[in-house]
């Protein structure tokens, strides 16, 4: 029988006393955390309720030791939410509105990190704790899930006062709380899915490279585009199986293993985009006539090389120039009427089944109707709601030519189960 994983929770400092360990009575956390200030007392509930107190280390994802055991700790995530700012991009419900998420991160860690490893994320709370809202401690739990990590759980200090005391809003985010970690608990089959794209996103992630290639993931996730990152040092040629175009994205020259896999990826029909030094690794190429205001176009053998004109140095605009070269028509999946929701897709090893997560960052349901354009060889679907113990059947719709499936408002996360032919 598998191993039952963490479920992580930062012990309040209001929780002391004989009665604080009976708060985990129906609660599926199984791992207590704490700031130095709560620690004794939560040593105290772990003991009294015969589970685990971990000391851990956070540290921002470019600062961590991916050779040491996991946990790996993630501090420098976001609070998830739709970010309203003067100086931020706002859109429509056709439009893509700007977020704060964590997807690309976890995407990244678990790149970097061994296979199975644990991925925790977490950040710093919001200014106005008093303006938390039970809706939003359940989107940060969800959204680490659907990439297949752990969120762990805290509790504004005022709520966690109240949830104690067993009354207000505190009590009522907990008793949420409790009720989606036991509805996760039984989905935790899904954390080995891998993502579903035909972009690979090729860095060393680190040093002077580190912004450009992290700006590039982040921003991506932001304009919907599906992306599978890897580190130059993991990379090899399984990495190129079923991707339609590469973004290798450091200036410096490609190792010589990789430049292998590379250009066999190129001459067997595929897309790199890369600047001169790493693109130099594929050899000769001929220039296809094709105008771009930023790339110059070249063909070798049946693939393409996309060369920059100057130096990478918009990752917002890369990562839409890598989407449109490699061409739309390759998405797995697309949202429509999106708003303030990204979508990200994985699969199962074996292939014959994925999901499709949905999260809403506003924290309400959407009042424009929303729909999923999913892969054409998908001949059934089934919808995993939040407090439903059984997914209900998911109608397939085929509209100009394509199959859609049309999205119930949701106020913070669902996900659909697609079963392929």
């Amino acid at each position: 029988m598998q191993q039952r994983s963490r479920v992580p929770m930062f012990w309040p400092a209001a929780w002391s006393g004989d009665q604080a360990a009976s708060m985990l009575a129906a609660s599926p956390v199984n791992c207590l955390i704490a700031e130095p200030a709560a620690e004794p007392q939560a040593r105290k509930a772990a003991a009294a309720k015969g589970i685990e107190f971990l000391p851990l280390r956070w540290s921002a994802w470019s600062e961590t030791d991916w050779s040491k055991p996991s946990p790996f700790a993630i501090s420098d995530g976001v609070w998830p939410g739709a970010a309203a700012s003067q100086n931020r991009q706002e859109g429509g419900p056709t439009g893509a509105p700007w977020v704060d998420a964590n997807g690309w991160i976890v995407q990244l860690a678990r790149a970097l990190a061994p296979a199975d490893s644990e991925i925790w994320i977490n950040s710093k709370p919001p200014e106005e704790l008093r303006a938390i809202e039970t809706n939003q401690y359940l989107l940060g739990l969800a959204e680490a899930h659907a990439y297949g990590a752990r969120r762990p759980v805290w509790l504004a200090p005022h709520h966690a006062s109240e949830a104690l005391e067993g009354k207000g809003e505190g009590a009522a985010a907990w008793k949420s709380i409790n009720a989606l970690l036991a509805w996760l608990e039984p989905r935790q089959l899904w954390r080995p899915y891998r993502p579903v794209s035909s972009l690979l996103v090729i860095s060393d992630f680190a040093g002077a490279n580190e912004y450009m290639a992290g700006e590039v993931l982040n921003l991506a996730a932001r304009q919907h585009i599906a992306f599978t990152p890897v580190h130059t040092r993991h990379a090899s040629a399984d990495s190129f199986a079923d991707m339609r175009a590469a973004l290798y994205v450091d200036p410096q020259p490609v190792p010589a293993p990789l430049a292998a896999a590379m250009k066999a990826f190129v001459q067997s029909g595929g897309l790199l985009i890369a600047m001169k030094a790493p693109a130099s690794a594929i050899g000769p190429a001929k220039l296809t006539g094709e105008s771009h205001p930023r790339f110059d176009l070249f063909l070798s053998g049946n693939g393409r090389l996309a060369i920059p004109k100057q130096d990478f140095d918009d990752p917002w605009i890369l990562a839409r120039d890598a989407h449109l070269l490699m061409s739309r028509r390759w998405d797995s999946i697309r949202l429509f009427n999106a708003g303030s929701m990204l979508a990200f897709h994985a699969a199962a090893p074996a292939g014959r089944t994925s999901i499709v997560h949905l999260l809403n960052y506003t924290c309400r349901a959407s009042a424009n109707p929303v729909s999923l354009q999913i892969p054409s060889g998908v001949r059934a679907a089934r919808l995993h709601t939040p407090g439903h113990a059984v997914p209900a059947a998911a109608a397939i719709q085929r509209r100009d030519g394509r199959n859609e499936i049309d999205i119930q408002p949701y106020a913070v996360y669902c996900a659909l189960e697609l079963i392929h032919s």
